[in-house]
C-alpha cells in the first residue's frame, strides 16, 4: 500500500510585528495580505547541539514529528553551558543546518542567542551579529536575544535592557 504524497509545503514568509501578534504576508486570491500567524511552539533547546554531535537523523525525526503535529516553531539554543556544552561558533554552524531542515518542513526556528553568558566568556556582539546575518538568509528564523536575561546564569551586562537594545541593532530587520 502506498502512503499518500503530502501536499507541498508553502514557502515560509518572514514574520512581522502586528501589535501584540505576529503576522506573515500571505497570497490570498492574488493579493498580498498580512495574516495573523499562530505560535504553536515547542522548546527543543538542544537541536543545534544534537546536530553538532552528529545526531542529524534524530533531529530530522523530531522535526518531522513536530510538523506532523502542527507545531509552527521550535525554540533552540545557539550556545549553552549548563544543559549541554555548545560553543557559540559551533552553535552557529549547526544552526544553519537546523534552519535548512526546519524550513523544508514548514517550521520556524527561534534561536536563543545569549545563554549561560555568566558561565562562558565570548563576544556577545559578534555572536548576535553573526546569528542575525544567518537569520537574514532564512525567512523562517527568529532570534530570541537572551533567554531569561535576569537569570543568575547570565552575565550582568545581559541583564541590562540598554545593552540588549544595543545588541539588537546588530540584527538585520
Amino acid at each position: 500500500r502506498l502512503e499518500p504524497i503530502p501536499p507541498p509545503i508553502p514557502p515560509l514568509q518572514r514574520l512581522h510585528n502586528c501589535g501584540i501578534h505576529l503576522c506573515r504576508e500571505d497570497d490570498i486570491n492574488g493579493l498580498s495580505l498580512l495574516t495573523r500567524w499562530n505560535w504553536y511552539g515547542l522548546s527543543a533547546f538542544s537541536l543545534a547541539y544534537d546536530i553538532s554531535q552528529g545526531r542529524e537523523a534524530d533531529v530530522v525525526r523530531f522535526l518531522d514529528w513536530a510538523a506532523a503535529n502542527e507545531v509552527t516553531i521550535v525554540r533552540v539554543f545557539s550556545t549553552a553551558v549548563n544543559l549541554f556544552d555548545l560553543a557559540p561558533e559551533i552553535g552557529r554552524t549547526a544552526s544553519e543546518s537546523l534552519l535548512q531542515a526546519a524550513q523544508a518542513r514548514g517550521l520556524y526556528v527561534e534561536l536563543g542567542a545569549l545563554i549561560d553568558t555568566n558561565k562562558r566568556t565570548f563576544d556577545h556582539r559578534n555572536h548576535v551579529q553573526q546569528l542575525g546575518l544567518l537569520c537574514a538568509r532564512y525567512p523562517s528564523c527568529l532570534i530570541d536575544e537572551s533567554n531569561e536575561p535576569n537569570h543568575p546564569t547570565q552575565h550582568p551586562d545581559v541583564r541590562k535592557p540598554a545593552y540588549l537594545a544595543e545588541l539588537a541593532k546588530l540584527i538585520p530587520d
